[in-house]
């Protein structure tokens, strides 16, 4: 009886929790509309910031039916008007006659030619500053390419055998359990510390995912899912292809059970998000790419352009601004991560950087590379590349879900598949670190990936120490590395960027090897003018005209040499438009210093009946801003974890003062701070006396539990996994998650889920890219066939061993 007066003020306390978290979230999601495209035509129209013109006005001014804002837009709304008010064509050739679009600009000119008095008053036409008409069009999945000849398939029961391996469980899922080459995403070790992704929300933007297989039906995250295709809440597949979205699922999130393995994060919750399973809009993209980004952390996206070696095609107008929108607000101001497919188009010469989704800097590129690391044939290269990790090639393919009760495939691959492992490893770093920023994560992605086949000559050293590569990036994702550098890390200060003058070259481009040559040179002055502390990102907006675009290559050099290959020849692209404000894109400069003289190179070497004009250029810088500066958009305290000790040996740069851009986009929440200032007073206040007394009541409460004699979950446990600190054993978790019986039956996997009677001690290891030590360079001691570089930590084999007398093998 003496705590009856507890559970009034545990309810204040829970109804306040809510109402703070509503406060705070500035988009939740709702139901999108149903749009008719037979019957009608869509626009989509920007207003102002803050418009003194409503959806109203526009309606009358230009003679269109408001059907509501665009997802979580605030200033972008959607109109209509039914087809048969007009007889115009819907087709893209025919916008500049469409009735809309013509009293748009009709009514633009006669503003722009009103200069009767220079003070006008302001008119509905002023808070208008875009119009889009949409159309429909089909988005593509990045699945396994056919292969183009045949090639000698690895049967890894011979291949087993020969070793004397008798269990075959390990064939299905190698890209978890390895022990043939022993290439894997090195993962059995965060599972034993109990680190499944629990907590962490994957949404699967693509053609739809089965709620009701086995694998998947009980991480199905339903309040995340909707069907942009068919317009419901659950994104079933429908149609016969409809496998694409199932399969990448279950890569992240398959379940502990006995059906078709299990995903890289098994515990993790994924959200479907269908789009691809016919043609969708813009409009419909961008709601996709917002839709529940206050729940949905992860957003995978195996899925672009056409990789045909021919298309350039990137996100603008109201997708660029979901994109931005996702980064800024989702997550509650850390940012959306977007993880997206680099591409299959390597057999015709594609490159990720004609590609604006893989080349924008708000997104993870994540590369191929198969079970021997080889390059398959089909990944594309490009200097957007962060990362990569494993999928379909040399005879192996990806084993994973299927559409079906208890259906499965040992045929998923191409990029499509990488970046959902990419997902997965993502999602086990969110578990124990929910406070990274997007930016954050993509850092951490750099500095934990392993480079492998160090013998090929497509790596390079940046000037900040970093090995990279234009086919793999920065290496290959390592769950057990990333996983432990997380702990650690603290969290990068907010982004800024310096956008340098445009250079205007107007040179007509020779045909020989030297080309043009045009440069900038960048200051320290206009590093400090922007408070730029630390280079990330490099862009390059670049104006070419030329009579077949597949033949101009562009190259950005480094003040200390480094080279970015942005645009390299494509056979099959014959476009006679060039290049017209294209943006490329380059993550090789992290962490070099950005102060001297910035060379773009572009040439034209392939048919001399063909030729171009380089017009202009502009570089952009993108990094980190200075600490302790204070901007227009502070963030708050980074995390309390402490700062890492990430890399024993340090990297080898000539000034740790260098890098990086300009105040753009705050890597933390403020949204709505100065406006709710109040609320948050009352809601700290409020939230003060209540934790006060229910916490009075829960270490009174206590006793009366243990006397019990059981260990019940009170009402503010928590069931997460605490940081360790440098020094601590990693302990806990799940050991008693059920292990797959049909296909994981190797003995590593049974050690990372299984119930262990015996517990090594384990050394807590951070670092960053062991791979740098000063003499990875010599040519007599690099290592061939992806071994690994002398003293290098790895995590196999249930604990913590020196890999350094190990050898990869082919």
């Amino acid at each position: 009886m003496a705590f009856i007066w507890i559970k009034p003020l545990l309810l204040c306390l829970l109804l306040l929790l809510v109402f703070i978290d509503l406060s705070q979230a500035t988009s939740l999601s709702t139901i999108p509309k149903k749009r008719n495209y037979e019957e009608k035509y869509y626009y989509v129209i920007e207003l102002v910031d803050e418009s003194f013109v409503s959806p109203q006005d526009v309606e009358k001014l230009l003679d269109v039916q408001h059907e509501g804002q665009v997802g979580a837009l605030d200033n972008w709304h959607v109109f209509s008007t039914h087809k048969s008010l007009t007889a115009r064509s819907d087709s893209a050739g025919e916008d500049s006659q469409d009735r809309v679009l013509a009293r748009y600009e009709q009514l633009k000119n006669l503003r722009r030619s009103d200069s009767s008095n220079k003070k006008r008053s302001a008119s509905p036409i002023d808070a208008i500053l875009s119009v889009e008409k949409q159309h429909l069009r089909k988005r593509h999945k990045r699945a396994p390419p056919p292969i183009p000849t045949p090639i000698t398939d690895i049967d890894p029961v011979t291949v087993a055998a020969s070793l004397g391996i008798t269990d075959p469980g390990f064939q299905y899922q190698w890209h978890l359990i390895n022990p043939i080459e022993h290439n894997d995403i090195n993962v059995t070790g965060v599972w034993e510390e109990g680190i499944t992704g629990k907590g962490v929300y994957a949404a699967i933007v693509d053609d739809g995912l089965d709620a009701n297989s086995d694998d998947l039906k009980d991480n199905f995250f339903a309040e995340g899912s909707y069907d942009f295709n068919d317009h419901g809440k659950l994104p079933l597949p429908r149609l016969s292809d409809d496998t694409h979205g199932t399969r990448c699922a279950g890569e992240i999130a398959a379940a502990k059970n006995d059906v078709c393995g299990v995903g890289v994060a098994p515990d993790a919750k994924i959200a479907g998000i269908r789009i691809l399973s016919g043609q969708i809009t813009d409009v419909d993209e961008a709601e996709a790419l917002n839709y529940a980004f206050q729940k949905n952390q992860i957003y995978s996206c195996s899925w672009g352009p056409p990789d045909d070696g021919q298309s350039t095609e990137a996100p603008k107008g109201v997708i660029l601004q979901s994109m931005i929108k996702g980064i800024k607000e989702g997550r509650g101001g850390k940012g959306s991560i977007f993880v997206f497919a680099s591409g299959n188009g390597g057999a015709v010469d594609d490159n990720c950087n004609y590609d604006g989704y893989t080349n924008s800097i708000y997104t993870v590129t994540v590369g191929a590379v198969d079970r021997t690391h080889s390059h398959p044939y089909y990944a594309e290269k490009c200097s957007a590349l962060l990362i990569s990790t494993y999928s379909s090639g040399s005879g192996s393919y990806i084993y994973t879900t299927d559409v079906g009760k208890q259906n499965c495939t040992s045929m998923h691959g191409g990029t499509s598949a990488a970046a959902p492992i990419a997902t997965g490893v993502f999602s086990l770093v969110l578990q124990i670190r929910p406070d990274l920023t997007w930016r954050d994560v993509q850092y951490l992605a750099m500095i934990s990936a392993v480079p492998f086949n160090l013998h090929e000559k497509e790596w390079i050293r940046n000037y900040a120490g970093r090995l990279y590569s234009h086919k793999w990036g920065y290496g290959k994702l390592d769950a057990y590395r990333i996983v432990q550098n997380a702990k650690t890390f603290k969290n990068l200060e907010s982004q800024v960027h310096k956008e340098m003058p445009i250079i205007v070259v107007n040179k007509i481009i020779p045909f020989n090897d030297h080309g043009i040559i045009s440069s900038i040179n960048v200051t320290q002055k206009d590093l400090d003018d922007v408070n730029l502390a630390r280079l990330e990102h490099i862009t390059v907006t670049i104006n070419i005209d030329h009579t077949r675009r597949g033949d101009i290559e562009v190259d950005l050099i480094s003040p200390y040499g480094t080279v970015s290959h942005l645009g390299a020849v494509r056979r099959y692209d014959e476009f006679k438009g060039g290049l017209n404000n294209w943006t490329f894109m380059s993550v090789i400069h992290w962490d070099e210093s950005p102060v001297g003289e910035w060379v773009l190179q572009v040439r034209d070497r392939q048919n001399p009946e063909h030729t171009g004009t380089f017009k202009d250029w502009i570089l952009k810088l993108w990094g980190e801003k200075i600490a302790n500066v204070l901007s227009t958009n502070p963030s708050p305290s980074p995390s309390p974890s402490p700062s890492p000790t990430i890399n024993e040996s340090p990297i080898p740069t000539d000034d740790d003062e260098t890098s990086t851009s300009t105040s753009l986009l705050p890597t933390q929440s403020s949204i709505a701070l100065e406006s709710k200032s109040s609320t948050w007073i009352f809601a700290v206040f409020g939230m003060g006396i209540a934790f006060i007394f229910a916490g009075i009541a829960y270490f009174a409460k206590r006793r009366c539990w243990d006397k019990r004699g059981r260990k019940g979950r009170s009402f503010f446990s928590r069931d997460t996994y605490d940081v360790l600190q440098s020094g601590e054993v990693a302990t806990g978790g799940d050991v008693s998650l059920p292990l797959n019986k049909q296909f994981m039956t190797s003995r590593e996997l049974f050690d990372a889920f299984g119930d262990s009677s015996e517990d090594d001690e384990s050394t807590q290891v951070v670092f960053e890219n062991a791979y740098m030590d000063e003499d990875i360079n010599d040519d007599e001691k690099k290592v061939d066939n992806g071994s690994y570089t002398e003293g290098m930590i790895e995590h196999r084999d249930g604990g913590i061993t020196n890999d350094s007398n190990n050898e990869d093998h082919q």
